[in-house]
């Protein structure tokens, strides 16, 4: 069931991410906000029900600051504007 959170490296079980590291003296982010390096958004409506929002599942990635292994830090399902999930008929 999603949101499935990851909170350490699953090699060395670190909690510094490099997302978190480099976050840790920027005033603008609140100190327990979440952070990650990249996102992979996929689409889990089919074409023809997409009426402006899509329903998604959004993975994101970080790197463990100790190690260097990149996995999945957060796991989640939301919906998304189409137009930022699709561009010119292309999954972004």
């Amino acid at each position: 069931m999603l949101p499935i959170g990851f909170t350490e490296c699953p090699i060395c079980h670190s909690k510094n991410t490099v997302a978190r590291v480099a976050c840790a003296d920027e005033t603008s982010i609140p100190p327990n906000a979440f952070v990650s390096l990249e996102h992979v958004v996929t689409p889990i409506e089919t074409p023809a029900k997409y009426l402006g929002y899509v329903k998604v599942i959004v993975c994101h990635y970080d790197v463990c600051a100790t190690c260097g292994h990149r996995y999945c830090t957060l796991a989640e399902k939301t919906s998304l504007p189409a137009s930022t999930v699709f561009a010119k008929g292309k999954i972004q």
